[in-house]
């Protein structure tokens, strides 16, 4: 028989675990007969075999049992037309799961009852599926019966927040490792769950805490941070009567029958978290209207460390208006300072930490940058390593200095005001732009000739100082350096600054505007004819003042006394000065962020030098092309006369001589020379050598010195400083090295740097300058400046003298009154403390400063931990 694809299978309930065979029925007829009894037995009308589709080409069988199986389109159906039984739950709701696609025949041969349904019939109800015949209850019984955990508790409840709000932070309660252990409030089949109580995340609860029964804390640290938080945010007086590491109490004293209480305990001694045991939420007191105790310094600090690192000027003002913001109350500057220093105090770590983790920086360094050099000078008391000296060369910084700038360094001193006071030593180069370039710097405890004698041997190492012949030292007139330089560098040539030259000449008595320019211009003179010159002018204004420049070689101060080969004339150590005004922030931090500060200014500096290197327009830095500008301006009042292809005589209206001759002036281009000795100082074209370059149609950035040019201005910042890692990943070094000895001064110390006469400016819209602008103080007892009639030395002499002849006269005087001299002095002693001598020295004072030490060793690097107690330690790190 053809199978027909349109026909449809009878009515009823789908019974998937019902077994039939595939056995094809061969006595239809007998099936027939079977089947109109058994609709009889049910009440059915009977049917025929044109009524089951036999007769159509379908092939159908039907069982004893009730079920047919329709075999049409390749698959089989089976329907259960007899019992009816139910399966599942009860009938509520039923679905004609008829495919669309599918087309059905209704019976033809013999109608159903009205009772029957029919299949057809587009409002058939009939048929029923019970997997997806479900109640409201059936629903809860099966989340209950597959959900574990507490159903009322749903994890993207937990993620948004209890408030429709997603958290970009994951609780760690909800997550599972990899090894697939229970972490969370919901149960994993076969493991032990854990508890379903409220726990506090101090990352994104802490905003706004909110407490609740059995909410659990991770230690008292976090719970009392919460606490006063809350009280702050509710402006309420909590306080806690009790509190320790595994029970804290908390309780209001705004009002003293505010039944607010709050207390939470540990399980256990060894688990530190906490659980609210006992929580009345309740208040009856109103909210304060001053400054909660609770917002103090310490909690400012950590509330706002984050603002205090990103902005270490974050002004008083500042503070003041972000807490009235934040919170509603109003705070001192003085708590705006403490909180300031304490959040600073806390991202720096303590003091005895930075020092403990001197050697591993150092070792950091030196593995970074292979062949830098790192010392460390301590001294042993007793057990104890105690910490004096740090120097740091980088070699990067070293082997730039050495191919592409001028042999000049600078070398100053500076103070630090950190804790710990001391003194950052520097020496610091010149680039072919005239621009800084950093060497090398020390952190020792005073500016002596013993720390500038140990800091300038180790320079001497690195940089191969040992044929002194062409290298220039510029400094002030410090104590013990001139020695020092003489002593290690004897055939290097040594300058001194001339402006601090002039504050010495000025301390001496030599003021007024014409001395100062005398002084000026026989520095500049570059010539010795023009120095003789000069100086006669200076005897004729003040004898006393040429008497005082003639105690100084010229050759430390005067142009015309230097030496042509360094290709450098500067009179000024401002390139060291620069480089202390740039580490001033550096120079309030501890021990490893100023170094790091220092560090860090140095490869960033590198970098954008090489980078705007690149977009040079001139052959030469801007700053050369900026004085070759100018000094091209005085070129058109010269004539340049050709006498070979390099030799100029250059004529011109400049200084004329007494005689009347025109001013003449030898330029030989080759040699890079002149008469004047300008281009001979610096290697720039002057302006009688521009004169000749015009004239043969050449440009003057062609003939400057090598160091200017572009070529070498690359090869100094062609090296690179390698970044090094945090603190976290350095080699852990377990010698301990202690702080040095400090005695804090009274007072706040100071920071700014203490100016002089004639170095402050008045404020703008000033009619009347204060004598303090223009003149020093003067004493009216010994008419000497520099001190008043108070602190002067002579008055309080006589002062003296007059108090012990009084003394002599009240002992002379014989007693009137014995009862009253026996009688007690029954008001307040006064006590006076002996004043210090004039003379006496702060380190005298105190037996821990007295120590003397030693130059350190350099052929042997190594601790000699079995001599005496002041010994002097020199420890280098060496990676290799």
């Amino acid at each position: 028989m053809d199978e027909d694809p349109n026909h449809s299978s009878f009515f009823g309930h789908l019974i998937e675990d019902l077994p039939f065979t595939d056995e094809e029925d061969t006595g239809e007829q007998e099936d027939a007969a079977n089947l109109d009894e058994l609709f009889e037995e049910w009440g059915l009308p009977k049917t025929t075999m044109g009524s089951c589709g036999m007769g159509n080409g379908v092939g159908r069988s039907i069982r004893v049992d009730g079920s047919s199986r329709d075999r049409g389109k390749g698959k089989e159906k089976v329907v259960e037309v007899a019992h009816k039984r139910k399966v599942g739950r009860p009938k509520k709701r039923s679905y004609n799961t008829r495919s669309g696609g599918e087309s059905s025949r209704p019976v033809q041969e013999e109608k159903f009852s009205s009772e029957s349904d029919d299949s057809d019939d587009p409002n058939y109800d009939g048929f029923v599926d019970s997997d997806y015949e479900l109640e409201e209850e059936d629903d809860e019984i099966l989340f209950e019966r597959n959900v574990d955990g507490n159903v009322d508790r749903v994890p993207e409840f937990d993620e948004m927040g209890y408030e429709g709000h997603i958290s970009d932070e994951f609780q760690s309660a909800h997550e599972s490792d990899s090894d697939g252990e229970d972490v969370g409030p919901f149960k994993v089949k076969g493991k032990k769950r854990f508890s379903d109580w409220l726990e506090f995340n101090e990352k994104t609860d802490m905003k706004n805490p909110r407490f609740a029964l059995g909410m659990i804390f991770p230690n008292s640290k976090v719970f009392k941070h919460a606490v006063r938080k809350h009280a702050v945010l509710t402006k309420k007086e909590l306080m806690f009567p009790r509190s320790t590491k595994h029970k804290v109490l908390v309780k209001c004293k705004t009002s003293p029958d505010c039944p607010f209480w709050l207390y939470a305990s540990s399980p256990s001694n060894d688990n530190p978290t906490l659980q609210i045991r006992t929580f009345r939420p309740n208040h009856t007191c109103s909210s304060i209207k001053k400054r909660v105790n609770h917002c103090h310094a310490p909690f400012l600090a950590e509330e706002y460390k984050d603002c205090f690192m990103a902005d270490a000027k974050w002004s008083r003002e500042g503070i003041q208006n972000v807490v009235n913001r934040d919170f509603g109350m109003e705070i001192g500057y003085q708590l705006c300072y403490r909180a300031k220093n304490k959040a600073i105090k806390k991202a720096q770590g303590s003091i005895e930490d930075q020092y403990n983790l001197l050697e591993a920086y150092a070792h950091e360094l030196k593995k970074k940058n292979q062949g830098s050099s790192v010392w460390i000078h301590t001294e042993l008391e007793g057990e104890i390593i105690r910490f004096k000296r740090i120097y740091i060369c980088l070699a990067p910084l070293r082997e730039g200095w050495i191919v592409g700038c001028r042999h000049i360094i600078g070398l100053d001193g500076c103070h630090l005001k950190c804790f710990h006071k001391g003194r950052l030593l520097s020496a610091v180069g010149i680039d072919g732009n005239n621009g800084i370039y950093p060497i090398s710097w020390a952190i020792v405890e005073g500016e002596t000739r013993a720390t500038w004698n140990w800091f300038l041997t180790f320079l001497r190492e690195d940089l191969q100082l040992w044929n002194s012949h062409h290298y220039v030292f510029i400094s002030d007139k410090q104590k013990g350096l001139e020695q020092v330089i003489k002593n290690l560098f004897p055939n290097a040539e040594h300058r001194h600054c001339v402006r601090h030259l002039h504050n010495n000449f000025k301390g001496d008595g030599h003021t007024g505007l014409q001395l100062k320019q005398r002084l000026w211009a026989v520095a500049r003179a570059t010539t010795i004819n023009e120095y003789t010159k000069t100086m006669g002018e200076m005897a004729a204004a003040s004898g006393s003042t040429y008497n005082w420049c003639m105690d100084r070689p010229a050759k430390h101060w005067s142009r015309s006394h230097f030496g042509w080969m360094f290709k450098c004339d500067i009179l000024l150590n401002n390139h060291s000065e620069s480089f202390n005004k740039t580490l001033l922030e550096a120079r309030k931090k501890p021990i490893i962020p100023c170094l790091e500060d220092i560090r860090i200014a140095c490869m960033v500096r590198l970098t954008n030098r090489r980078n705007s290197a690149a977009k040079w327009r001139c052959k030469v830095g801007p700053r050369i092309e900026k004085l070759l500008k100018k000094n091209a301006s005085w070129a058109n009042q010269y004539r340049a006369l050709e006498s070979s292809e390099w030799r100029f005589e250059i004529q011109g209206r400049g200084v004329a001589c007494e005689s009347g001759v025109i001013s003449q002036h030898s330029v030989q281009l080759d040699t890079m020379s002149c008469t004047c000795r300008r281009y001979d100082l610096c290697g720039l074209p002057c302006s009688h050598a521009i004169a000749a370059i015009y004239s043969k149609g050449w440009s003057p950035d062609d003939y400057v010195a090598e160091w200017y040019t572009k070529k070498k201005y690359m090869q100094a910042y062609q090296v690179m400083l390698n970044p090094i890692a945090g603190v976290s990943e350095w080699e852990p070094i377990e010698r301990k090295i202690a702080p040095p000895l400090y005695r804090r001064q009274l007072r706040r110390p100071k920071k700014n740097k203490a100016k002089g006469l004639g170095e402050t400016t008045p404020p703008s819209g000033t009619e009347k300058l204060p004598r303090s602008f223009y003149s020093r103080v003067s004493c009216g007892t010994c008419n000497q400046k520099g001190h008043n009639a108070r602190s002067c030395a002579r008055r309080n002499k006589v002062n003296e003298n007059v108090g012990m002849e009084q003394e002599n006269v009240q002992e002379q005087v014989p007693q009137q009154n014995h009862i009253q001299a026996e009688a007690p002095n029954e008001g307040p002693q006064e006590y006076e403390a002996p004043l210090p001598h004039e003379e006496s020295n702060f380190e005298d004072a105190d037996p821990r400063y007295s120590q003397t030490s030693s130059m350190p060793n350099l052929d042997n690097h190594i601790i000699n931990e079995n001599e005496n107690e002041n010994v002097n330690l020199n420890v280098n790190i060496d990676t290799t």
